[in-house]
């Protein structure tokens, strides 16, 4: 989830008191491969060039992997305020069970109950037995696949105490798998050169042809420290070649049998799991469409938050007629549509406020 403009600012604010003009620039130029002075006018005050590069980096979508590094490589102070922006707070339909959240900052994230029954054994480490390392979420229609890499980003804080790398979008890669790996290695930031990347004459064509940058990640891996979950999104975009899926396939099925330190979820799989190791290991799960019962539950928990504690529930239930009547046919672009709507009015009910419906 972007940081909010006051969020911008506090982390700005911290960044030009902690560092210098020089420290910023160089920041700026080997972590984004951007030149500060051209992100603000000339001969502005360091807080100005602080803000604007903040503000990139959020508008790249780069935000999450930026807090990563300051809390592993800044001062106390931009540390804690790093580890203050990547706390995500929740709210859940049972007390403070971080397996029932419902609304993830502010992003819904309704129903799915199968998966929360099951994601316990891949996201617990004190699960032991039959411990899963892969999550894979299949759909064929727009249900809120992608909507779970915000699910996963809350587990790994909450639950697990894992890194979670910035999700991988696969429909904005170039469609090769030598570009597949890098883009691992970098939301990873693993060390390319120790051991070295396998930069193979001829781009793999068959999944038997993928080895060698499995064992490079393997051995890149080997040197980090603590736990990572990494997100394959998009992998039912039409833009993704087969070999580019075969490619995140083999990671996930590596993963499972390697049980180190790596924790794949595939998100929009929508082809067989055909090994046998890897199906009976992996967390695998169907995204649906909510139920009606489940989105009044959203409204209800969150009107109680908010406390609307008379509020009914054929009142609600209105409501959520009305909202899904206004999205009869969902295409992906209608999806996010409603799910900005059920966003909006859960920041109402949370405001104590009746939500604005139109008819």
């Amino acid at each position: 989830m972007p940081l909010r403009s006051d969020e911008i600012r506090e982390l700005a604010s911290s960044l030009n008191v902690e560092w210098n003009f020089a420290r910023l620039k160089l920041v700026a130029s080997d972590w984004f491969s951007l030149t500060l002075e051209d992100l603000a006018p000339l001969n502005s005050e360091k807080i100005e060039y602080a803000t604007a590069f903040v503000s990139k980096v959020n508008e790249l979508g780069r935000d999450h992997e930026f807090l990563l590094r300051l809390q592993g490589e800044g001062n106390a102070n931009i540390q804690r305020i790093a580890i203050k922006l990547l706390t995500v707070p929740f709210i859940s339909t049972q007390d403070e069970n971080a397996y029932f959240a419902i609304s993830l900052e502010s992003t819904p994230f309704i129903g799915r109950n199968e998966l929360r029954r099951n994601i316990e054994n891949f996201s617990n480490p004190q699960v032991r037995r039959k411990k899963s390392r892969v999550l894979i979420v299949s759909g064929s229609k727009p249900c809120g696949k992608s909507i779970t890499k915000e699910y996963l980003r809350h587990l790994a804080e909450e639950v697990a105490g894992a890194q979670f790398a910035v999700p991988l979008d696969m429909s904005q890669l170039k469609p090769t798998v030598k570009e597949f790996f890098k883009a691992i290695g970098s939301k990873l930031r693993l060390d390319f050169d120790n051991p070295p990347f396998p930069d193979l004459e001829d781009e793999p064509q068959e999944a038997r042809e993928i080895i060698p940058y499995i064992f490079w990640l393997e051995g890149a891996l080997s040197k980090k420290n603590g736990a990572y979950w990494l997100t394959i999104d998009e992998l039912n975009h039409a833009q993704v070649t087969k070999i580019a899926r075969e490619a995140a396939y083999e990671v996930a099925r590596w993963a499972q049998e390697y049980r180190g330190n790596l924790w794949v979820a595939l998100l929009g799989y929508n082809e067989p799991v055909t090994d046998h190791d890897l199906r009976r290991g992996a967390v695998l799960d169907i995204a649906e469409f909510p139920p009606k019962s489940a989105i009044v539950e959203y409204f209800m928990t969150l009107a109680k938050k908010g406390g609307m504690v008379d509020l009914q529930q054929d009142e609600v239930e209105t409501w959520t007629d009305k909202v899904l009547n206004k999205y009869p046919k969902l295409d992906k672009e209608t999806m996010m549509n409603l799910t900005d709507k059920l966003e909006d009015i859960g920041e109402d009910l949370l405001d104590g406020q009746q939500p604005v419906l139109e008819d």
